[in-house]
């Protein structure tokens, strides 16, 4: 009997262009991208992103995106660096964690 063995080479791409047009949706020069962006509170950013707000505090003070603190002490969030952290996110195949760019063989 002969034993026929295959490989199979699987690629994930994700791209994805969010635009976040409301009221609570402002642009502002981010000091660390260093151009004008849009920002988002953090209620706004859980909403659209389908993430929680535990997790955007989190990465706030992990300082995994920026963001800036208005007079008034409300918090906003940019929306670049947090679709790069979002685009880097791990997915899960055969219990084992992968980047979202890593090629797969099985």
């Amino acid at each position: 009997m002969k034993i026929t063995t295959r490989k199979i080479e699987l690629t994930i791409e994700k791209s994805e262009t969010v635009i976040v047009c409301d009221r609570k949706t402002i642009f502002v020069q981010c000091a660390k991208c260093g151009r004008e962006v849009q920002m988002l509170s953090p209620e706004t950013a859980t909403r659209f992103m389908s993430i929680s707000s535990l997790a955007i505090y989190g990465m706030i003070t992990a300082n995994q995106i920026h963001f800036v603190e208005t007079v008034n002490g409300q918090i906003l969030v940019c929306l670049d660096s947090l679709l790069q952290i979002i685009s880097q996110t791990k997915v899960c195949v055969n219990s084992e964690e992968i980047n979202h760019d890593e090629r797969i063989a099985s």
